[in-house]
This record gives structure tokens, sequence and C-alpha cells, in this order.
């Protein structure tokens, strides 16, 4: 039995009571989290047989997918080309990333929620607490504080650090 709906950036996602995760559609920067072949039937997507779906993000309109796991894993996949900023948080030069992707600065924490920002960027929570932020940075929207004098774009999650 189908739980929840998503739609993406030319696909469709849904989540069963058997908490398994499907998508269909077009592969367009790699959104369906598989192989980049369109898909017209729903399709398990099979790195998350087995675990609880606890959160899942999609960004419409930059083919961005984040899977947050009962576990307090985080995954991410789809376009990490169109812009240099770091949004996917794996801290890869892979133009696409077709298969969801434990996201490595956060693999050995325990992320509770997830937050997608306005304009490129993530958020997420851990069991302890901590914020942690990463994408794009114009507006020094991250709060991670700044290297230089100008606003820095973050491959990978960044703590952010409270006075």
């Amino acid at each position: 039995t189908v739980t929840k709906v998503i739609r993406g950036y030319y696909a469709v996602y849904a989540i069963t009571t058997e908490n398994k995760l499907y998508s269909w559609g077009r592969y367009y920067d790699g959104g369906l989290g598989r192989t980049n072949v369109d898909t017209y039937i729903p399709v398990a997507i099979d790195v998350f047989n087995g675990k609880v779906i606890k959160d899942f993000i999609v960004q419409r309109n930059w083919a961005h997918q984040f899977v947050l796991t009962n576990d307090g894993k985080l995954y991410s996949w789809g376009d990490n080309a169109s812009h240099t900023d770091g949004v996917l948080g794996l801290e890869s030069s892979d133009n696409m990333v077709y298969t969801p992707t434990l996201i490595p600065a956060l693999s050995d924490k325990v992320v509770t929620k997830i937050y997608y920002g306005d304009q490129r960027n993530m958020y997420a929570i851990t069991n302890d607490n901590n914020v942690y932020a990463w994408g794009r940075n114009t507006s020094c929207q991250l709060g991670v504080g700044l290297t230089d004098s100008s606003c820095q774009d973050k491959s990978a999650p960044t703590l952010i650090t409270f006075p």
C-alpha cells in the first residue's frame, strides 16, 4: 500500500507501508535513484531495502533528492553538475549521482531532522542537538562563518557553532 507520493523533477516517487521507495519517469539529472534510463512504471530503489524511511525531500527545481532513514543515516543523489555549490553534500566532482549515496561527513552521526533551504542548501540536526549546513552560501545563510571576504559554498556538511 502506498502511503506517500512525492513529485520530483521529471520523476515521481512513492513510499509504501513496507518502507520501499519507488520511482518512475525520466532519469533527468539522476533523479530516479538508480540507472540513467527512463522508467515508465514504478521500480524500487534497492538501496533502501530493509531500511525504514523517516523523511524524504525532493527539491524539484534542481533535481536533488535526500532520504533520511530511521537509523539516522542521510543519503543524497541527483544533479551535482548544474551548480558547484555542493548541495548534495557528497564532496564529489561527479556530474550526476545516479544512486542514493551516504553523505560521508554525517556517516558517523545520527541525523534526526533535515531541512532544504530556499537556495540549494541543506540543514541537518543530529541527536546531540548539533546543526550542520551545506550547499549554496551566497548570502552567508549557512551560518558557518567566513574563510575570507566572500561567502563560500560548502560541499560537505559543516557544523554551525552557536555562541
